[in-house]
């Protein structure tokens, strides 16, 4: 009978399951032909097979975590901000849950209010993302033969499974984000009316997410300075030149992050994160923007691996753990594959800027495993465009190995 029970205000959610028959269905059948049309479009068998699992595990996973799990994260907040917006009462909460409130309302317009409508539509936008990452590596590497390992890859990375699949902001934020990076990237490899494109799709990100807005932003200047430099000063921009480049940009950018984030914010923010089991480097506090700077790797590190083996004190730790090893494998490779491999140097530049101004920024503020885990999946995806010949290599390894078993399998024969 009960579908989901969201903790909102200590009033419980009730999601009865005559509203699933109507709601649900109707959301189904609607991502299903968008997803069916996608299909055609693209006409890629990995991808349409792949995409079409992992679409009924995402389902799955969304009614699972709904009813099983004991976590409550934001789903309530958002489903509450969405029907106050439909009953025209103020809601309280900051600009951004608003804005994805807007997005939840008009679902629950369209369809009914129902959490498991958005967790569908949650689901249809987690098998659309690896094309936009698919793009983005061929931007990056143009000479890569071949994308079905990353599109691959990025369907079924595992915690991605999980909180791509829950009604919250998340999804949305990382479609937003990657096709943002991608229209960036045709704009600065190739076409420039592509940039134009990218305006509203990165406001868009902005009412959702901020800061991954304004990581697109720098980024995409720093690979504009990079671009300018190889174009009209005829010079190559070495790998040194564009560490510096990154590493100048990152400290213009601490201008802009300190107005957001001062030291009482930065503090305020690892005492509310860090609390309950999943807890990380506590008690810290910073004292000076001294501190702030001595801290940034190590938080960064923390924030992009943890949890580490020595963390592991219940399920979801262990859970978290298993990412641990591919997360490893695709640092190494992203290094590998930039040093065997011709790849674009504004691209490069502005992808390295987003990628390493995340991890630290995320890094200086997130203090839970909970909370990290889920921050940081658009900059795993990130790890795995830096690392996609490696990852393709992989693939077309694994189908030889595959297509080999499958022909030294013995030929049935009729019984005479």
């Amino acid at each position: 009978m009960l579908i989901g029970r969201l903790a909102v205000s200590n009033t419980p959610v009730l999601l009865t399951d005559r509203g699933v028959s109507f709601a649900v269905l109707s959301a189904l059948g609607a991502a299903t032909v968008l997803l069916v049309a996608v299909f055609r479009y693209i006409d890629n068998r990995a991808y349409s097979v792949g995409a079409t699992i992992i679409f009924a595990g995402h389902l799955l996973v969304a009614i699972f975590s709904l009813r099983y799990l004991p976590y409550q994260w934001d789903i309530g907040t958002y489903h509450e901000t969405a029907m106050a917006l439909l009953a025209g009462r103020p809601t309280g909460e900051s600009l951004s849950t608003i804005a994805f409130g807007w997005v939840q309302a008009g679902l629950y317009t369209v369809f009914q209010p129902d959490v498991l409508v958005v967790a569908v539509f949650n689901s249809l936008l987690a098998v659309l993302i690896p094309l936009p990452v698919a793009t983005l590596a061929r931007s990056l590497y143009p000479a890569l033969d071949g994308l079905d390992g990353v599109r691959t890859l990025v369907l079924f990375l595992p915690l991605s499974v999980l909180f791509l699949s829950i009604p919250m902001r998340d999804t949305l934020a990382l479609a937003l984000f990657v096709t943002s990076l991608a229209l960036v990237a045709r704009a600065v490899t190739d076409r420039a009316l592509h940039g134009l494109a990218a305006v509203p799709v990165v406001g868009a990100l902005a009412l959702i997410r901020v800061e991954l807005a304004g990581l697109v932003f720098a980024g995409t200047l720093l690979g504009t300075v990079v671009l300018a430099v190889r174009r009209y000063a005829d010079r190559t921009v070495s790998v040194p030149s564009l560490v510096a480049g990154v590493g100048v940009t990152g400290l213009v950018g601490v201008v802009p992050f300190a107005r957001r984030y001062d030291l009482g914010t930065l503090n305020y923010q690892l005492q509310v994160r860090g609390v309950g089991g999943a807890a990380y480097l506590t008690p810290f506090r910073y004292g000076s923007w001294v501190d702030v700077f001595l801290a940034a790797p190590v938080r960064g590190i923390y924030f992009l691996y943890a949890p580490f083996p020595f963390h592991v004190d219940g399920v979801f730790d262990l859970v978290a753990l298993l990412e641990l090893p591919l997360l490893l494998v695709l640092t190494v490779g992203a290094v590998r594959s930039l040093r065997a491999r011709d790849w674009s140097t504004p691209l490069g530049a502005l992808l390295g800027l987003v990628l390493v101004g995340g991890v630290v920024g995320y890094g200086l503020i997130d203090a839970n495993f909970g909370t990290t885990v889920r921050h940081r999946i658009p900059f795993v995806v990130l790890l795995v465009v830096f690392a996609a010949p490696v990852v393709e290599r992989w693939w077309r390894s694994a189908a030889s190995t595959l297509r080999d078993a499958l022909s030294l399998q013995p030929k049935p024969t009729l019984d005479r």
